[in-house]
């Protein structure tokens, strides 16, 4: 099975284009990490957006000790903020395609690949 991890912009494209519905008939497991989520605070997307997490269409992601210690190390590595950091983790950690419309997540490679992710 596809699995793919989506940042705020991403998400908030979906729906903003009323094609979030539409991105899970496609059959990609997704995952969002709680601190992508939590950017979500708009009360047009937001309850669109918990509806899917509600029904297990959108997995959220929460993260021990030594994920959150990653997730720092990646914010001063690729200078990111916290929520992206954490994305990149997140996709890392589930071997999953991140899906990020900025350039500076699109940048991240796992530690020691020569590819894309």
């Amino acid at each position: 099975m596809k699995v793919a991890v989506k940042d705020a912009n991403v998400l908030i494209d979906l729906v903003e284009g009323d094609l979030l519905a539409l991105w899970f008939r496609l059959g990609i497991e997704t995952h969002v990490p709680d601190l992508v989520l939590a950017e979500i605070t708009s009360p047009d997307q937001r309850p669109i957006v918990m509806a899917m997490v509600e029904a297990g269409n959108l997995k959220v992601g929460t993260f021990g000790p030594e994920q959150v210690g990653r997730i720092a190390s990646y914010r001063r590595r690729y200078r990111v903020s916290l929520a992206d950091a954490s994305a990149i983790v997140l996709a890392e950690h589930l071997q999953a395609t991140l899906l990020s419309g900025d350039k500076l997540v699109r940048k991240y490679r796992p530690l020691g690949s020569q590819c894309n992710k």
